[in-house]
């Protein structure tokens, strides 16, 4: 079953003037449970590295009051939440202009533990200390686009396809999605999150060669090429990952590069513009 839910993004931002901001906190309404959670990242270096000046000891004492609000608003009627009034009047922050919530978003959910943990990790992975970040490959994209999808309803769900294939008389290839919107977007991960220079010029000069295959197809029938990536983790590597992204840009065919930043947007216009495409 898919059941609503509701979030919204707590922003900091020290200097009104200077307008800069990072997402801190992460509320959640889970209307199936009738529960509301807020999370926020325990390791917070990140903030003092972007704002010098900021104090975390009173940052600190405002995150775990929200948090103790949350869990103490978890047996409230949730069918009388009526967005960001609620917002206001159970997390308004009268002593601290640097805080401020987003309007609510919302989206669906068959298990909310599948939900935390995608939002989790959208919002709050560049918090983690650097040695307790994980190798990010193929399959963690798809992961994160099948947790991206989840959010919509089943009917829109079902115009995405998985595992499309695309073939001639020579080659085939399965790619991760295929959805159309008077073009065939056809969806292919590829992390470049990887350990040496000449491994990620490898991958962007074999999926180069592979997709060249399809060049005459994807004209004669609109095709284009959309490849979800990821940089290496690895700062000294970024200039072989810029590489790499021109090789595969400079294709015969369309094509687009969407960074794992931009994956959930790049799903949702998926979604909200995709029809009924023949398998």
């Amino acid at each position: 079953m898919n059941n609503l839910f509701q979030y919204s993004t707590l922003n900091y931002r020290p200097s009104q003037i200077l307008g800069e901001q990072v997402v801190i906190g992460l509320l959640m309404v889970f209307h199936g449970e009738k529960v509301v959670k807020f999370f926020w990242p325990r390791h917070l270096a990140r903030i003092t590295a972007c704002f010098p000046s900021s104090d975390l000891t009173i940052l600190r004492k405002y995150l775990k009051s929200f948090e103790l609000k949350a869990k103490h608003l978890e047996a409230f009627d949730i069918g009388r939440i009526n967005g960001d009034l609620w917002i206001d009047q159970n997390f308004f922050t009268k002593d601290s202009n640097s805080l401020s919530f987003n309007s609510f978003k919302q989206g669906f959910y068959d298990k909310p533990e599948e939900i935390i943990t995608h939002f989790k990790l959208s919002f709050f992975k560049n918090y983690e200390p650097e040695q307790a970040r994980k190798k990010i490959d193929d399959t963690y994209l798809i992961q994160e686009f099948n947790d991206s999808l989840k959010l919509f309803s089943p009917e829109r769900q079902a115009l995405i396809k998985r595992s499309y294939q695309l073939k001639t008389e020579l080659v085939e290839t399965v790619f991760d999605f295929g959805w159309r919107n008077g073009t065939t977007n056809l969806v292919k991960s590829l992390s470049f999150d990887l350990k040496k220079k000449d491994s990620i010029q490898n991958k962007a000069v074999r999926w180069y060669g592979e997709i060249a295959q399809f060049n005459e197809k994807a004209k004669r029938e609109n095709i284009r090429f959309d490849f979800l990536v990821h940089t290496p983790q690895d700062k000294n590597l970024f200039d072989a990952y810029d590489r790499a992204l021109k090789i595969i840009d400079g294709l015969e065919a369309k094509t687009s590069i969407i960074e794992q930043n931009k994956l959930g947007a790049y799903v949702e216009k998926a979604v909200e513009t995709a029809v009924e495409m023949e398998v």
